[in-house]
């Protein structure tokens, strides 16, 4: 056990700083070697012939290190990207969007969760809209760890006629301690597991949706009109879905690539209270958008920048 010992305090001399998780592991292992190993030292020489970094007092601090030190909880966004199709959209110099430039949202959601809506507007809009949602990176409760107490130390100045009794009860906290550092590991290790897998299919319902916008942008459309209307009141539903499923609320933004020009017979719609609207237009028509509250932007990027920007 000593020889165990004395490596890992080398190691640590001459090697990089473990992280937490690294950490835990190692204390985990130590203490689970003291504790079957004949010859080794008991649990509660741990404290006092480990170095200072590995003994049991330090692995309750890195365990509590680990809540303090995991990323703040994400925001998630939800975007609406609606891309007019029409040729008029030429003609009054509106900028279109190539589908690539929409990378750096995908990015965000995949970092923060979030959902992407992309909506092409045509003679009728008001057709399903491609969408991807990603959830939020996984989080881990302090409620699901054990609090842990550290066994207590020997009485020197004890009575040895009751030391056995003192003994007794030292043995059933390290017990009860190991159990409890035990299972708290158990969770972390179970918790890391669970961000490799999120990271894991967040990358594949990115790669996939990356893929759902390429087939799409391939597809010729004939648009001999233009519905503004439609793709609002599309928009709108996407909007007033449930958010019930994310731990917190999300930003909502809609972003429109048009000269805002409508042109068929739907009737008017209004886009949520609550959601930032981006106007991407030329700057020689707005068409409906004069009614309604947005901002202006010159080109497609110049809005998804202002996106990323403010989103929190």
């Amino acid at each position: 056990m000593r020889e165990i010992i004395h490596a890992q305090d080398s190691y640590a001399k001459n090697s990089k700083p473990m992280n937490k998780l690294q950490r835990l592991k190692t204390l985990l292992a130590l203490i689970a070697i003291a504790s079957t190993v004949p010859g080794c030292l008991p649990p509660d020489k741990i404290e006092d012939n480990v170095p200072t970094a590995i003994n049991l007092e330090e692995s309750t601090q890195t365990i509590q290190d680990y809540l303090k030190n995991q990323p703040p909880e994400t925001t998630p966004i939800r975007i609406g990207v609606t891309q007019d199709k029409t040729s008029s959209l030429e003609a009054n110099r509106v900028k279109r969007l190539s589908l690539e430039k929409l990378d750096p949202l995908l990015e965000f959601i995949g970092k923060n969760g979030g959902e992407l809506a992309y909506l092409r507007a045509c003679n009728d809009s008001n057709m399903p809209m491609s969408r991807v949602k990603i959830s939020q990176p996984p989080r881990l409760d302090d409620q699901d760890l054990l609090a842990l107490t550290l066994p207590t130390k020997p009485d020197e100045n004890a009575n040895p006629l009751f030391a056995h009794e003192g003994e007794e009860q030292r043995q059933k906290e390290r017990e009860t301690f190991k159990e409890g550092f035990e299972h708290n590991s158990a969770i972390i290790a179970a918790h890391e597991e669970a961000i490799k897998d999120w990271e894991t299919s967040t990358q594949n319902k990115l790669n996939q949706y990356r893929q759902q916008l390429q087939t799409l942008s391939q597809q010729p459309l004939d648009c001999p009109a233009t519905d503004i209307y439609g793709a609002i009141q599309r928009n709108s539903l996407f909007f007033q879905e449930d958010t019930s499923i994310w731990t917190k609320k999300p930003q909502d933004w809609i972003i429109f690539i048009t000269d805002g020009l409508h042109n068929t017979a739907n009737q008017k719609a209004n886009f949520p209270q609550d959601t930032n609207v981006l106007l991407v237009n030329g700057g020689t028509t707005v068409g409906v958008f004069k009614d309604i509250e947005h901002q202006s932007f010159e080109a497609p990027t110049a809005a998804i920048d202002y996106v990323l920007h403010n989103a929190k």
